[in-house]
């Protein structure tokens, strides 16, 4: 998926999650926010901004299942801690000032000082074939033999999903 950017990238988590949500019924949903596909990040993987992790992580609180969000991943520092606000201030419901405050690492968060993640110039390699591809595989393989295993499964089951927003796919 190099190179995705935000609204496939979202689309693309939809779809997949509404699929796995709807095989496993989860009692609970643990959601590891990984910013290592944050534009900027040096995995130089996606073109991703904190809006989507935002957008998937929303998804996740419509379910009306409790939510334990972890964060993970990231390995620009700056942009992981702006993402990692952003997503935490979108669930709790608290509107953010862009304006990061002053504090003992605040210059490294230049030259714009503000809680914004431009989306990266990377190329998305990513043709209309392969996303459709994406969009089928659940469907056709990897659904069906996690329903059949979930049928299969004995003893004690939390109940409860395991979810990766940036290695979804």
């Amino acid at each position: 998926m190099d190179g995705i950017k935000d609204v496939e990238f979202v689309a693309l988590f939809k779809r997949i999650m509404s699929e796995v949500i709807d095989v496993f019924a989860p009692e609970a949903i643990v959601c590891q926010c990984g910013a290592d596909g944050i534009a900027g990040d040096p995995m130089n993987s996606f073109n991703l901004t904190p809006q989507s992790l935002m957008s998937c992580v929303r998804y996740f609180t419509t379910l009306k299942v409790p939510l334990l969000l972890l964060g993970g991943g990231g390995y620009n520092f700056c942009n992981t801690s702006k993402t990692w606000t952003l997503v935490t201030a979108a669930v709790i419901g608290k509107k953010l000032s862009p304006n990061i405050p002053d504090h003992k690492y605040y210059i490294t968060y230049g030259p714009s000082y503000e809680l914004t993640v431009d989306p990266g110039n990377r190329k998305d390699l990513n043709s209309y074939e392969n996303i459709r591809s994406i969009y089928k595989k659940p469907a056709e393989s990897e659904i069906e033999h996690w329903s059949l295993k979930r049928k299969e499964m004995k003893g004690p089951c939390c109940g409860c999903l395991y979810v990766l927003t940036a290695g979804i796919c």
